[in-house]
This record gives C-alpha cells, sequence and structure tokens, in this order.
C-alpha cells in the first residue's frame, strides 16, 4: 500500500488523557502514512518537554481560533460552498435556534480547507460527539472519505447531543474498541450496519521488563482517572477507610483532577484517613509510570466505562488491578483470573477485594501472569496499531476499486 494521508481529529488533542491516541497516530506513521493531526479545542500545554504529546502539540492545529487567516478562510471557503447541500442544512438548524451549528460550519470550512489544500484522503474522528458533525459536514464539503473511533459509554449516555444517530448512519467506516460498544451503536442504528462496523481495541506498549513486588503487611495503591462521580472513587476510599479500620495498612495516590475533587477530598477528611490518601491532580504519563513502579495495586470502581486504557496500563506493567462488572471491562478482565471484579457501588466487594490482593499472594502471582498474557494477546499497541493500519489501507482500497463501498470486518 502506498503512502497515504489522513486527518485525525478530536475534540481536545493532545490530552493527558488520550495517550491512546498519541499512540495510534504514531504507529500508522511509523508504517508510512502521513497524519495531520487536529484538534476542535485548544489542549492543555502542560506536556513534559521532549514527550510525544509535547511533539504532537506543536504539530496539530486547533480549529475553534478565530484569527484573521481564519477568517479569510472562512469567507472564502463560504463563497465556494455556500449552495452546498450540508451548508444549508446547517444554516436552517441555526435559523431553527441550534446556534452551535455556527461553531460547527466554521470549523468545518477551516478543516475542509486544510484537507484540500494538503491532499488528505481520508478523515477520522475521535468519539461520537458534536467533533464528529464538524468533520461530517468537512468530509461531505470536500468529497472525502470519513470514519469514526467509538469508544465509551459517554457516547450513548445523551443520543440527542451528540448526534449519535446521525454519525453513525453517515460515517463510512465505523472503529469500535468493544463488543459491548458494538451492540450499542446497533441499538441505535435505524438500520443494519453491522457490516461497517469494526472492533478495533486500544492498546499499551509492552514493558522491557515487569518488576515483580515484594509481598508485605502493607500495601501502596493508585487510581488514575478523572474525580467525577461516574468513576465511582468514593466507594473506593470507603472501602480503604474500612481496611484501615480492620488493621490493614494502607498509603493510596489518586491521579486526576475533575469536579469531585473538592467531595472527595472532604469525604476523606470526615473519615480521618488524611494520612493515607494523598490527591496529586493531572499528572503526565512519566509521573503516572512512577506511580505504577511503586503500586502493589491498582483499582477503577467506576460505574461506566468502555474498555479503560489505565487499567491496560497497570496490567502491562505487573500491578494486580481491582475493577467492576461495568460495560466493557469484563471483556478484558476475568474475575480471579487475571484482575478482580466487584459490583459497581458496593463497598465490601471493594474491601474485600483489597484485604485478599493484600493477604493472598498465590492469588496476586496467579493475577499477574495472567494479565500481563492478556495484555500480549489481546491490548498490544503493536499488534492492534496494525490493526488499525490494515482498518485505513482497506477504506483506501475500498474507494479506489468502487466508490461507496462498505468496509467488511475481518
Amino acid at each position: 500500500m502506498n503512502k497515504k494521508s489522513i486527518a485525525y481529529v478530536v475534540s481536545s488533542y493532545p490530552a493527558i488523557s488520550h495517550t491512546f491516541i498519541t499512540r495510534e497516530v504514531l504507529k500508522l506513521r511509523e508504517h508510512g502514512h502521513e497524519v495531520f493531526c487536529f484538534s476542535s479545542n485548544k489542549s492543555n500545554t502542560n506536556f513534559e518537554r521532549g514527550s510525544d504529546e509535547a511533539k504532537e502539540h506543536n504539530n496539530t492545529l486547533t480549529l475553534k481560533i478565530f484569527s484573521p487567516k481564519y477568517m479569510f478562510i472562512l469567507l472564502s471557503s463560504l463563497f465556494k460552498y455556500s449552495f452546498k447541500r450540508e451548508i444549508l442544512n446547517s444554516i436552517a438548524e441555526i435559523l431553527k435556534g441550534n446556534l452551535r451549528y455556527v461553531s460547527y460550519i466554521y470549523q468545518a470550512l477551516i478543516l475542509s480547507n486544510f484537507v484540500h489544500k494538503n491532499n488528505i484522503e481520508h478523515i477520522h474522528v475521535h468519539f461520537a460527539n458534536s467533533t464528529a458533525i464538524v468533520v461530517k459536514i468537512a468530509a461531505t464539503l470536500c468529497n472525502k472519505k470519513w470514519s469514526v473511533s467509538i469508544h465509551g459509554h459517554d457516547c450513548f449516555e445523551n443520543i440527542d447531543k451528540h448526534y449519535l444517530k446521525s454519525i453513525i448512519k453517515h460515517a463510512h467506516y465505523i472503529r469500535t474498541i468493544s463488543k459491548f460498544a458494538k451492540i450499542q451503536i446497533l441499538r441505535h442504528a435505524d438500520e443494519n450496519i453491522n457490516d461497517k462496523i469494526q472492533i478495533i481495541r486500544c492498546g499499551v506498549s509492552l514493558p522491557l521488563r515487569t518488576p515483580s513486588k515484594k509481598g508485605n503487611q502493607s500495601m501502596t495503591g493508585l487510581t488514575v482517572g478523572r474525580l467525577v462521580t461516574a468513576k465511582g472513587q468514593c466507594f473506593l476510599i470507603e472501602a480503604i477507610a474500612k481496611c484501615i479500620q480492620e488493621g490493614h495498612k494502607i498509603k493510596w495516590h489518586f491521579i486526576g483532577a475533575g469536579p469531585s475533587e473538592r467531595s472527595l477530598k472532604q469525604l476523606v477528611k470526615q473519615l480521618q484517613i488524611e494520612s493515607s490518601i494523598e490527591f496529586h491532580g493531572a499528572c503526565s504519563q512519566k509521573t503516572v509510570n512512577q506511580y505504577l513502579e511503586k503500586s502493589d495495586i491498582f483499582a477503577l470502581t467506576s460505574f461506566a466505562e468502555g474498555i479503560p486504557v489505565s487499567l491496560m496500563e497497570a496490567m502491562s506493567k505487573n500491578v494486580p488491578v481491582i475493577s467492576t462488572y461495568t460495560n466493557g471491562i469484563p471483556e478484558m478482565i476475568v474475575n480471579n483470573k487475571n484482575g478482580l471484579l466487584c459490583q459497581p457501588g458496593s463497598v465490601n466487594d471493594i474491601k474485600n477485594a483489597l484485604i485478599q490482593l493484600n493477604q493472598n499472594q498465590f492469588l496476586v502471582e496467579k493475577i499477574k501472569k495472567n494479565a500481563l498474557q492478556t495484555i500480549k494477546k489481546d491490548y498490544n499497541i503493536d499488534s492492534n496499531g496494525l490493526k488499525m493500519v490494515r482498518f485505513f489501507e482497506q477504506t483506501f482500497q475500498n474507494v479506489n476499486q468502487q466508490e461507496g463501498k462498505i468496509l467488511v470486518a475481518a
């Protein structure tokens, strides 16, 4: 397959929480494809100097920026596309009071201009949110095929807001990360679109070594993720408090920021376990890795997830994981085999899992061994990145062979 050019569009890129997208982009480039990255919103600039994210930030074009240069592009593009159906439909939405479409048209015109100028052959968007609507409009304007990666539960929570039905209907190809997500896509589709959906899981790099943790009477734990209600961190904190009450020594680290931070800190104070829990805010991937190296347990006690990359990273680094029976997680974790699963919101379940991993070294070693095998087999960025390469190569092949032909999942 000859070198091809692909536009990668994300609502915010690069981002600390989107390192899996960066890995994907780098893998595509490694296989000879040219990838142009676009971010709907301006991303955080607090990336570690020299990191992949810092390099991506310097080479990513932000769409939602108002500048004289963009205004010139906007006016010339509006004149060029003024009678296109997508523009007329968007104007109709604005007249109905849906003012979001002002921003959608603006971003779509900027994106379509860059796609045309750089001879980009395909547009891919991560997440079925409003940025996917921008891509849908832009792809139609510049007559390009487009695809979408649909991830976790948030894409299915508010169908009207995220225009899920329109996205899955008009996207030429759909990549999703789990069987659970595929079922949800099919459930919301108005027609049979099974043939244009392909499951390609996210992946992580395998470590050069897998250090063995030393069993002892105390445990060091880690949780990485946004501090939001859906992540269920309050139940983990209550479980930690119960363990401490029963005489177990625990030091737990939370990495991440979010609207629940204040209430979680208040809960820690209320339970009088301030000396056992630390909140570190959002951290770089390098810092996360450093904490993983020192951790005996990783816990993610969410109510809703896709298949969290943070769990994959812990499993790949020999850290036994605790999570919940929710959404796509049981596709990766089998209880008592490569991790421990709890009922969402069950403090006693979480407490018992913590004690098990602290006291049963035989179980810990079994879980670590099986977890690493799971990552090698199903969540390895080298093999899954290659699947994304093939995904795009098939789309190019289909375009060359027959315009409009649907990709058949392998």
